[in-house]
């Protein structure tokens, strides 16, 4: 039984590795292809939750074509690192699914870390004790 629930927790951890590779290749692909411009902060729109108020920048810019875009960030701050009208640098695609994204660590590799940060006790708890059992059967 304990095998089922061990071999269980290393395919979830697997499962978690295989999207946060999917993330990274997603963001490799708008570095390399997409395009940088320079937006600026135009608004914030305000998250209310039970812990409190939280804020979103909204941010707008001008792509290639000429064309106006705007877009909401995905993080929510307590405190925003940002006031209205400052400049951030942000990576963009005309690609819909490849999309927006800041141009900072966490704004590009987020959801890569925080995937791997989620899988990396499953593969090791899962795969240290399959491992084990391999070794000693």
């Amino acid at each position: 039984m304990a095998t089922y629930l061990y071999g269980a927790a290393f395919l979830i951890g697997l499962t978690l590795t295989y999207f946060a590779l999917k993330q990274y290749q997603l963001t490799a692909r708008l570095v390399s292809s997409g395009m940088r411009a320079e937006a600026e902060v135009t608004a914030f729109l305000t998250v209310k939750d039970s812990e409190g108020d939280t804020f979103k920048p909204i941010f707008e810019f001008t792509d290639s074509t000429g064309a106006q875009r705007q877009f909401e960030s995905d993080i929510a701050y307590a405190e925003p690192s940002v006031k209205i009208g400052d400049k951030v640098s942000v990576y963009y695609h005309q690609d819909p699914e490849i999309g927006v994204k800041q141009f900072s660590f966490w704004g590009l590799y987020r959801w890569t870390v925080l995937f791997l940060v989620f899988a990396s006790p499953f593969l090791i708890i899962g795969g240290g004790y399959l491992l084990f059992i391999l070794r000693h059967n």
